[in-house]
């Protein structure tokens, strides 16, 4: 007798409309070669961090001042918080840019480790490589991400000891 049963989450309790069950914070993210400069996010969590100037780019500089006011009064607030020791990363608050240094950037970081300059410059520069591996739709820094986080989680287990 094979019996078949609904696959699902199921909830011991009435739910409202609009509230948050669960979240899913992906274990590591990068964001495209091409979207980089277009569509800024925080290498933390992807939180947006795409500003008017960004948005609007040359027209920006050429809107009315009022009608600049009027778009930043009803743009989301974006708080652009660097890494410390790199122009590389951003991230969205200190928090998100400590749990990247703790969890992969203090290896990636170019402070830290001169010989990833190039992956970010590469990134940076949006550069394409038609007949070879990488292309605009391809993130290099997601592997080097994932390299990194297991090299230090392996560094901290020892560590911890």
């Amino acid at each position: 007798l094979l019996l078949f049963s609904p696959i699902g989450i199921y909830s011991k309790r009435v739910i409202s409309p609009g509230e948050d069950i669960f979240t899913d914070i992906p274990l590591v993210h990068a964001q495209t070669v091409d979207t980089l400069s277009i569509s800024p996010a925080c290498a933390t969590c992807t939180t947006s961090l795409l500003t008017p100037a960004v948005y609007f780019e040359t027209t920006w500089s050429r809107m009315p001042e009022k009608l600049q006011r009027q778009i930043e009064e009803y743009w989301p607030p974006i708080t652009l918080v660097p890494c410390s020791f790199c122009p590389f990363e951003l991230y969205c608050s200190e928090t998100c840019r400590q749990q990247a240094w703790d969890s992969y950037h203090k290896i990636l970081c170019p402070s830290a480790n001169p010989e990833t300059m190039e992956l970010f410059q590469f990134c940076a520069n949006r550069q394409i490589i038609v007949r070879g591996t990488w292309n605009s739709i391809f993130s290099p820094m997601i592997l080097a991400k994932l390299i990194a986080m297991i090299v230090l989680h392996v560094v901290n287990s020892v560590q911890s000891k």
